[in-house]
Formats: C-alpha cells, sequence, structure tokens
C-alpha cells in the first residue's frame, strides 16, 4: 500500500504544477504534456516488462486511448488478437459513450493519452495458470468546449481502477480475458462484481480500523425553507485556498484522514476537507450527527463531513445558499451535488475549481478521481445542486446587475421609491431620481465577497466610499460618504430577500464592520432622508426601508486629470501642457488663464498642447468629459510662468543633419545638444561662434549660461585615410606600400614622383598611378584626394619588349605584307619569308622606317615576318605571328 501511494504522489505534484501554471496566466499543457509531467513520459503504458504480459496490456490501453479519440482502430476482436471479443467489445462500447458524452455536455475530444500503473506487489497467479492484475489507468483528454464559439484546447483527466485477467495462448502471447472498472460516473459503463467493488475501493484505503458506514449515520432533519432568509455567508472563506487544496490531492490522499473509499465512498470526505483548507470553521456537534460539521479521527466526526446529502444541508443552512447548479450558478470554491433518485437522495458531491476557457464551470473530486471535468459530467443524474459559499452566489436577473462585478449602479429602495444619493457635502440621502453622479455608484467586488461602493461624485472628496460614520457598528449610525481607506466600515455584504429567480430581488446591506443593514430614517419618503444602519428586519412590514434593488447603469468613470508644464519649447512653441490619458475619456478641453482673464481655450484629441506664449505667470486646468456628456472631470489648477527665451540655432557650415534650434530660458542655464552633423570626408570638431572657425567654440552638451541669443557653425578636420600602393605584377622595391593621405588635400609624394625611385618590372616600364588595376583616373602628387574612405592605388605598366604583328593581303600570286611595330629600332633589317609545305621558298627584305609593305610572288601557305638588327650583325630582334592561307584577304 505504501508503495502505490508514493506512486499517486506523482499525481499530486503535476496537480501542483498545473495550479502554478494557471495562476501564471501561460498556456495550458496539453494532455500528453500532462502525462509526460505526471509519468515521466509523453505516451504508452507503463506495465510489466519485456515480456508478452506488456505487450497485450499495452495493446488493450492503447484500444482504449484510440477509443476515447474516435479511433476506430483496435476497436473489434478480429483486429485486437490480445483481448477477447467481451472485452473488445465493451471498449468499442466506451467509445460510443464517448461520442455520447461529447453531445451531452456539449464539448468535442481533440487528443486522448492514456497512462497506466500495474500494481505489482498485488499481482497474483490464479488456480488456472490465469494471472489478475490491479492497473490504475489515468485518461487525460483535451477537448473544446463549443460553449464560446471560439475553439480552445482544454485538459481533463479521470482516473479508473481495473481488474484485468490475463492468460497465456498456446502461441505464447497474453490474452486479456476480463476486465472489471467502474466509469459508471463519466460515461455509464460498469463492469465490476460485487465481490470485486469492495476489493478494488479498498486498495488505496490507508486504515484498517473498522468504520462506521455512511449508511449508518444519523438521518438529516427536515430542512424549514423560511430558513433561506436566515442565510449568513462566511466572509472569510478564502476560495483561492480551498481550490489550492484540491488541485494538491486531487489524484492524492492527504494522510491526516481518514480515505473513506471502502466505506461508501471519499467524495464528501474530499470536498470537506477542500472547504476547511479555505478557512471555513469546523463546528463540533453530536458524534455522527448533523448538528456540527467536523472531522476529529476517522470515528469522531459528524455525518455532514463525509456524507454527500448530509454535507449539502449543512452547507446550505449555516454557510451559504442552496440552489440548482448551473453553468451561471456554480462558482468556484463551492460544492456542487448530485443525484441519480427520485427521492432526492444525493450520491456524489465535488468541488468547482474554476471555469475553462469557455467559461464552464470545472470540478476535482474523490472517489473515482476527476480532474478538471466540467461540472455536469455526472451520467444519469437527476438532480444538480450546488452551495454557493460566497456572496457572488446570488447569479444573474433580468433588468439587474448580476453581484459579482465591477459595475455602475443605482441603489433603488421600491417601496418609497427613493435613490441612494451623495449630496457632495458627505451626507448620503434618499431622493428622487436625477440620473446624475450623486446617485452614481460603483460596485467593487473584493475577494471575501463584500463590495467597496463608490460615489460617482467627485468635488471635494476623490474617491468617496459609502460608509459608517466613524467606523461605528451601532445601531442609528448615519451612513456618509468618506475618502475611501478600505476599512470595514466601507466594506458592504448583500443579503437577498427572496431565491434567485425573483424578476427583480431585493437585497439588505450590511457593513464588514456591524450586524445591521442600511435603512432609510424611520422609513420617511421626504425628499433629503438621511441614510443610516439599523437592526436588521424580517417582518414585510418593518423590512421595507431596508431592501434596495440594484439597478445596473451605464456610467464612465473619469479620474481626475493631472496636468504637467514643459517650458523648454521651441521658437515657435515655448509652452507645452501635457497629461496622462484618461480611462474613458473623449475630449480634452485645455483652459489658460493669466490675471484671472481666460486668454485662451483648446480642445484637443492628444495627450499634449504647444503654443506660444509670452513671458509671464499664468494659470492652466484641463476638463475630460465622456462620449455621453453625462459624467465630466477637471484637473487642479496648474501654475507656470513663462520666461523671457533666446534661441540657439546650429548651422552644419557645409555639412548636413544640424540640431534642431534650442530655447534658452532668462536666467536659466541651457545643456547644448549632443547631437553633432555630418560631413563627408570630414570629423566634427566643435561649434564656434564664427563660420571661419576664429570665435568662441562650445563642445556638444556644453553649458551655455549667457542670456543672449547665440549661432553655432560647425567646425571641421579632413579625415585621414589609409592609401594602399599596389605595384600590380611589379614590385616597390624599397618603398612602403602604404601613405597616409587627408580628405581634399593633395596625395603627396608618391613613389616615381619627386625623386622618389618607382616601382620596377622586368620588361615594363611605370606608366604611374591610377586608381584601377586595368583603366581608372591617372593619380600624380598633385591630385586632390576624393575618396572618402581608405584606398587602393595601381601601378600602370608599358612593355619594353620587341613586337611585330602583320596581316597578308592576296591579289593572284602577289602577297602584300602590311606590318606594325613596336620598340624596334628604324633602320632594322625586316624579313618577309614565304613557307610552303613547311619549307621557306621565297625572301622579300625591307627597312624598318620606310613605311613600306612587302611583297611576296608566288604560292604559299604561310608568310612570317622576321627583324634582324641591321645588316652589319644580322642579330634577331623578333618574329611576327604566322599567316596562314586561310589567314589572308584575298
Amino acid at each position: 500500500m505504501k508503495r502505490w501511494t508514493r506512486i499517486l504522489t506523482l499525481f499530486a505534484l503535476a496537480a501542483l504544477f498545473c495550479a502554478t501554471l494557471a495562476a501564471a496566466d501561460v498556456q495550458p499543457l496539453n494532455c500528453h504534456e500532462m502525462a509526460a509531467l505526471t509519468f515521466g513520459q509523453s505516451d504508452g503504458a507503463q506495465l510489466l516488462g519485456g515480456n508478452a504480459t506488456e505487450t497485450a496490456l499495452s495493446a488493450y490501453f492503447d484500444a482504449r486511448e484510440a477509443a476515447y479519440r474516435g479511433d476506430p482502430r483496435l476497436l473489434s476482436a478480429d483486429d485486437t488478437p490480445d483481448m477477447s471479443k467481451t472485452v473488445a467489445g465493451n471498449n468499442a462500447l466506451r467509445a460510443e459513450r464517448v461520442r455520447e458524452m461529447e453531445t451531452r455536455l456539449g464539448f468535442t475530444v481533440l487528443d486522448a493519452d492514456v497512462t497506466a500503473r500495474v500494481d505489482r506487489e498485488r499481482t497474483t497467479r490464479n488456480p488456472d495458470g490465469s494471472w489478475t492484475l490491479y492497473v490504475y489507468e489515468w485518461t487525460y483528454y483535451d477537448y473544446d468546449d463549443l460553449a464560446d464559439g471560439e475553439g480552445g484546447l482544454d485538459v481533463s483527466g479521470f482516473g479508473t481502477w481495473h481488474i484485468l485477467t490475463v492468460a497465456e495462448t498456446p502461441d505464447g502471447a497474453m490474452e486479456i480475458l476480463a476486465d472489471e472498472c467502474d466509469e459508471s460516473d463519466i460515461l455509464g459503463i460498469d463492469t465490476l462484481s460485487k465481490k470485486n467493488r469492495q476489493e478494488l475501493l479498498e486498495r488505496a484505503a490507508p486504515e484498517s480500523a473498522a468504520l462506521k458506514s455512511v449508511s449508518e449515520e444519523t438521518p438529516e432533519p427536515e430542512r424549514d425553507d423560511a430558513s433561506l432568509l436566515a442565510i449568513s455567508y462566511y466572509p472569510e472563506y478564502d476560495v483561492e485556498k480551498a481550490v489550492d487544496y484540491s488541485e494538491t490531492y486531487w489524484n492524492n490522499y492527504n494522510p491526516a484522514y481518514a480515505n473513506f473509499n471502502p466505506y461508501g465512498g471519499d467524495c464528501a470526505n474530499f470536498t470537506s476537507q477542500s472547504i476547511y483548507a479555505g478557512g471555513m470553521p469546523q463546528v463540533v456537534g453530536s458524534k455522527y450527527g448533523n448538528d456540527g460539521w467536523y472531522y476529529k479521527t476517522s470515528n469522531d466526526r459528524s455525518a455532514t463531513w463525509t456524507g454527500a446529502s448530509n454535507l449539502r444541508r449543512w452547507m446550505a443552512d449555516n454557510r451559504g445558499r442552496l440552489t440548482t447548479a448551473s453553468k451561471t450558478t456554480v462558482f468556484k470554491g463551492s460544492p456542487v451535488f448530485y443525484s441519480t433518485k427520485a427521492d432526492g437522495t444525493f450520491q456524489h458531491a465535488v468541488l468547482c475549481v474554476g471555469v475553462n476557457s469557455a467559461g464552464t464551470p470545472i470540478i476535482n473530486s474523490h472517489n473515482t478521481d476527476r480532474y478538471h471535468v466540467m461540472w455536469n459530467y455526472y451520467t444519469g443524474s437527476k438532480i444538480f445542486d450546488t452551495v454557493q459559499l460566497t456572496s457572488n452566489s446570488f447569479g444573474s436577473f433580468s433588468g439587474y446587475v448580476k453581484l459579482d462585478a465591477d459595475f455602475h449602479a443605482y441603489i433603488i429602495n421600491p417601496s418609497l421609491n427613493r435613490y441612494v444619493s451623495h449630496d457632495g457635502k458627505g451626507n448620503v440621502t434618499s431622493r428622487a431620481r436625477t440620473e446624475q453622479a450623486e446617485q452614481i455608484w460603483r460596485f467593487i467586488r473584493q475577494d471575501d465577497g463584500s463590495y467597496e461602493i463608490l460615489s460617482a461624485k467627485r468635488d471635494t472628496l476623490k474617491s468617496p466610499a459609502l460608509a459608517t460614520e466613524g467606523a461605528s457598528g451601532e445601531s442609528r449610525t448615519y451612513v456618509c460618504a468618506e475618502n475611501y481607506t478600505a476599512s470595514s466600515s466601507q466594506q458592504w455584504y448583500f443579503y437577498q430577500r427572496g431565491g434567485a429567480d425573483t424578476s427583480q430581488p431585493a437585497y439588505q446591506l450590511r457593513p464588514k464592520c456591524s450586524d445591521r443593514v442600511l435603512d432609510i430614517w424611520n422609513a420617511s419618503p421626504d425628499e433629503g432622508t438621511r441614510l443610516w444602519i439599523f437592526t436588521r428586519q424580517t417582518s414585510d412590514k418593518e423590512i421595507g426601508a431596508q431592501l434596495f434593488q440594484i439597478q445596473e447603469t451605464q456610467w464612465v468613470t473619469l479620474d481626475v486629470p493631472v496636468l504637467y508644464v514643459d517650458l523648454e519649447g521651441t521658437e515657435s512653441a515655448n509652452v507645452r501642457l501635457f497629461w496622462d490619458p484618461v480611462a474613458n475619456a473623449s475630449s480634452y478641453t485645455l483652459v489658460i488663464k493669466q490675471n484671472g482673464a481666460q486668454i485662451r481655450s483648446a480642445s484637443s484629441q492628444n495627450t499634449s498642447y504647444a503654443l506660444k506664449l509670452a513671458p509671464g505667470p499664468y494659470e492652466a486646468t484641463l476638463e475630460v468629459a465622456s462620449a455621453d456628456g453625462r459624467n465630466s472631470s477637471v484637473s487642479d489648477p496648474l501654475s507656470f510662468t513663462v520666461p523671457t527665451s533666446y534661441t540657439v540655432t546650429y548651422s552644419a557650415n557645409g555639412g548636413e543633419n544640424a540640431p534642431e534650434e534650442q530655447l534658452k530660458l532668462e536666467t536659466a542655464e541651457l545643456t547644448l545638444s549632443d547631437k553633432t552633423p555630418t560631413f563627408t570626408g570630414y570629423n566634427f570638431a566643435s561649434w564656434n561662434t564664427q563660420a571661419n572657425g576664429t570665435g568662441d567654440s562650445y563642445a556638444p552638451g556644453a553649458i551655455y549660461a549667457k542670456d543672449a541669443p547665440l549661432s553655432l557653425y560647425a567646425q571641421w578636420t579632413p579625415c585621414e585615410y589609409t592609401v594602399t600602393l599596389d605595384p600590380n605584377r611589379g614590385s616597390l622595391g624599397e618603398a612602403d606600400e602604404t601613405l597616409t593621405v587627408k580628405f581634399a588635400e593633395p596625395y603627396g609624394a608618391l613613389p616615381g614622383h619627386e625623386e622618389l625611385p618607382p616601382p620596377t618590372r622586368q620588361q615594363f616600364e611605370f606608366a604611374g598611378w591610377f586608381t584601377d588595376p586595368e583603366e581608372g583616373n591617372l593619380v600624380t602628387p598633385e591630385t586632390f584626394v576624393t575618396e572618402s574612405q581608405d584606398h587602393t592605388l595601381y601601378a600602370h605598366w608599358n612593355s619594353t619588349i620587341p613586337y611585330i604583328s602583320s596581316t597578308v593581303t592576296k591579289d593572284g600570286d602577289t602577297h602584300t605584307v602590311h606590318t606594325s611595330f613596336y620598340r624596334i629600332p628604324d633602320g632594322s633589317l625586316l624579313l618577309a619569308c614565304g613557307y610552303l609545305g613547311g619549307q621557306m621558298v621565297a625572301v622579300e627584305f625591307g627597312t624598318v622606317g620606310d613605311g613600306e609593305d612587302l611583297r611576296l610572288e608566288g604560292e604559299f601557305d604561310t608568310i612570317q615576318v622576321m627583324a634582324l638588327d641591321s645588316e652589319e650583325s644580322l642579330r634577331p630582334l623578333c618574329a611576327s605571328n604566322r599567316v596562314t592561307q586561310r589567314n589572308f584577304n584575298v
């Protein structure tokens, strides 16, 4: 048993984590993530490892998961050899019931994750060779509650105990012969035998002592319906603490309490524990009786603690209001009760722990563990009841406000046809309807179920709250409107006269500091009658002056605006008045006065207004108005003095992006702009009062204290750049590879100029420095730098190698050889050689410089021109290309 308790502790840790996620308002986990958090992996049954049993069980719980998702696979015995026809048939029925549940509750299952655990200590071998396994299955499912029509993912879960019978087949596999389990509350399926039902219930029980059965407890007394009018809600009940407890133990058992699963069920016990954890005080009565609500030990407790019907009646009589459960009447922290019997005996109790994404209440419970399932999940229930434990339990009603929100309303006494009014002097009176602010009240619900009630009329009081004078709770204490302090004399509880289905419900209002209620003095119909608190009445004759209706009205709350001034403007607007946006304001009106006389009135849709004012004293106020014109609010007057101002201007002085002008106020120091202009190729140096830099200098961000205009001019220094000298296949020798130049100044000394040796290259002579390796512009020492970045200069070269180029024109047998020369001296001997079949067959001589072409007569397939130094030396200088016959110009 202890080992199984440790396993279930994982569920509690998961619940705590989920509660933390809910409190942080983060995206909820899906079913697979919840399974991973709870069991340490995202899917699959955690069963007996590495054998045929594991294979059969995994297939079975995969099939159950598929049934919940509506997956048609694995739902027939033919497809599932690991289970009998009866087991497969029950699983197919489970799929049908899931679809019925979707229709009944109005949601769609999106996905599911089934995880199972075998209690290994209880696995037994039967005499016929089969095995009995006790398996706890947990199903998480994602669903979309269709009530909101917007989609969205919610996660619910429930646990189910199984007693499985498995046996080995002739081929060595394992087959599931039978599955006994109870899912009657959620799916209406119950296959448990009477014998095994008790065995299964006893599995999680931590105590072995005999406990008194719920069925043996004292019958509950008949209820007097008149007691509905005497409900006393317990204001200190902390809903969040109750829910936190439920989230901790929804799938676990607090060892401080007995587990009543073997003795009729643990649902009411768990629900009572949660309510007690929320701060609801126990009331000790007779042992196993209905005159109290308490738990000391398993054998010293009230029937109301562990019996669903008993708990329902006691909570309704002593701690809350009993009403029919519905989506709008089930509240967080309140219990819900279910009855499947026509006589109204209630079999099940759960706790509402909040709402899902569609606003549908969700619950946690024990017996068969349930997590975040929809409140009306209980199959076959004929009656759904809830006991609302907090004052937000009055529900909704036609034409009037639902008392669980922040709203504005009239407080009306219907018997006298008078409205609770604030006269602006702190008094609270009853008057005829005016539809003005003095009769509009804002209701702000507190965590304990009380309301702060603030008047919409604000003059000398910024937040006038309905209160008892002097924080007194004595009878005949006048009610007033005083500045809000969050004291108990300013917080009110509502007690409804009659049922929640009344078309115009009326309430008695009680201040938290007293047992008295709001009352019109002497029930007088006179205009302006004061209100006080008086002893609570119950008779129809006396109660009329204490019954009030709450009629909601559309009222826009406007906070008092706060006005600010900025006197450091520009030459065209030296004053800027600004304010924080006021919620619900549709317009802002600014009024400026000088010496008591209005000089300017301006409306604005923005939250600032700039203007030009002459030096002198002024006063400004800001009025905000609501769109319907029923409400407005005015700021406190703002006094300010506009001083004489002087203009500071900035010139980029050839550059751009100069700072905007500034105003220097008289007697005040001005911090000059720290923004600097830009100028391509130049660095900003400073500001100066003269364009040529001969005046006074100022740094950006400097302090200017003179009471005089100021014109500043940017001063610039040329940027320095690194020039890389690329010899372009040559060599710089000992010359530096780089030099530093300044923008817009000459390059200065360059290799090859001003007695600096030029770069060298074999068979080439240096032709100068250029901006491109092949073309570009020539750069000399006198060339001005125009590149505003680091850049490279490239050496250009002229070849010193002799060169001949020839073309041939053929006319019959005459071949005219046209020749051009490069670096061949005049007077050199030329030979035009004609070849046929590789043999020289003709030669014609000429001289370089005579400008005449050479002619060869005959038939040739190749012609080439050669140059010799002279007729004396005959030293070869170079030869032209060979011109073949196909290239002759005919």
